[in-house]
């Protein structure tokens, strides 16, 4: 894939994405107390999980014809670490 593709395939996801976090960022920023920095930063945390879980059915259902995506990507796990630019997760 090219960088090209890379960069502009979800960029309507990302720009929605980014209109739904700003708000949440700068309310994190702002915070005056450790215990709503931790609150807030939970916010945001789950926020993109659920995101990311929604963005993984929608690829599966366009993938699977709508046959039970969220059964396809209860297999995948968690990706808690991103390749290196210019590299894949292909094994």
């Amino acid at each position: 894939m090219s960088t090209a593709d890379r960069d502009e395939h979800f960029r309507g996801f990302a720009k929605q994405q980014f209109e739904d976090v700003e708000g949440m960022f700068i309310k994190w920023f702002c915070a005056t107390e450790p215990e709503e920095e931790a609150r807030i930063a939970h916010d945001i945390q789950l926020y993109l999980a659920r995101r990311a879980y929604d963005l993984a059915c929608h690829v599966a259902d366009e993938l699977l014809g709508g046959s039970n995506p969220e059964y396809f990507i209860s297999g995948i796990p968690d990706l808690t670490e991103l390749s290196k630019e210019g590299e894949t997760n292909n094994a």
